[in-house]
């Protein structure tokens, strides 16, 4: 399958010391192991990827692994572990002014506040990500972060409930539930 091609393009990147290619392939390497639920694997080619991108100073293509290691960590539960490779792709995309790689990283996190109970965090994460896209004029993923927070209001317990609806208030500026 396409792990199978992967190797046979890394082999060449590799032999041609093409680092910036091979880095992409292990990167794609990994991803092809997460899908096949090989955590383990997944998580070695993430930083075999992670370790020449970091050696090129190639931020952005870090902050994109940072992203993916988090999501590896998060699907096999490991909540602390997500949020550290989130915020450590948060601050490269802060200090790039990615907005909107900033917005998804937000979410991802308020995703795990909300997996852990903590419904204002995780309101307030989706509220900011729902602003940055809205900023970008990014319509389609500024109404999943909207979608987010509307899930979070009906799934939160009432305290909760009435929390994320004075947030909503206050940031968005208008009553919505």
């Amino acid at each position: 399958g396409a792990e199978h091609w992967y190797l046979k393009a890394l082999a060449i990147f590799e032999k041609q010391g093409n680092g910036n290619d091979a880095a992409s392939t292990y990167h794609q390497l990994g991803m092809v192991a997460e899908e096949q639920r090989d955590f383990t694997g997944a998580e070695r080619w993430y930083l075999k990827s992670l370790g020449i991108k970091q050696q090129q100073g190639n931020e952005h293509g870090a902050a994109n692994t940072y992203h993916q290691l988090g999501a590896l960590a998060q699907e096999q539960q490991d909540f602390a572990g997500a949020e550290r490779w989130y915020l450590k792709s948060l601050a490269i995309e802060e200090k790039q002014g990615n907005e909107h790689g900033a917005a998804i990283s937000h979410h991802q996190i308020g995703r795990i506040a909300e997996q852990q109970g903590d419904h204002c965090k995780a309101g307030e994460l989706f509220l900011k990500a729902f602003g940055l896209l809205a900023h970008k004029n990014d319509e389609h993923y500024a109404g999943i972060a909207l979608g987010s927070f509307a899930g979070l209001f009906v799934r939160a317990p009432p305290a909760a409930r009435e929390k994320l609806r004075a947030l909503g208030l206050k940031v968005l500026g208008k009553e919505l539930m």
